[in-house]
C-alpha cells in the first residue's frame, strides 16, 4: 500500500510534464494529440506485453536474465534518449 501510494505521488508530479513534453516536441500546430494518442497506446501495450515477457524469461530461462536484460535495455535508452530526443527538441526549438 506504501509503494502504491508513492508511484501515485510520484506520477501526479511528473504526469503533466511528460503531457507538456510531448506537445513541445511535436508541436501544438502540428497533430500534438493524435502523437499522445501514439505515446499513450504504445506505453499501455508495453506495459502488458513487458510484465508478461519478464515473466516468461524469469520462468524459463532464469531470474538472473532478467536482471541483466533490465540493465542492457537501461543503458541503451540512456544513450538513445540524449541522442535522439534531445536533439530532436533542440532543434525544434531554434
Amino acid at each position: 500500500m506504501l509503494m502504491e501510494t508513492l508511484l501515485t505521488i510520484n506520477g501526479m508530479f511528473y504526469g503533466f510534464a511528460q503531457s507538456a513534453l510531448i506537445i513541445d516536441i511535436v508541436g501544438e500546430n502540428k497533430r500534438g494529440g493524435k502523437a499522445y494518442g501514439k505515446y499513450s497506446f504504445v506505453m499501455g501495450i508495453g506495459g502488458i506485453i513487458g510484465p508478461l515477457l519478464g515473466t516468461f524469461i524469469y520462468e524459463h530461462i532464469g531470474n538472473t536474465t532478467v536482471f541483466y536484460i533490465k540493465g542492457l535495455l537501461l543503458i541503451v535508452f540512456c544513450v538513445l534518449i540524449p541522442t535522439k530526443v534531445c536533439y530532436k527538441y533542440r532543434d525544434i526549438q531554434n
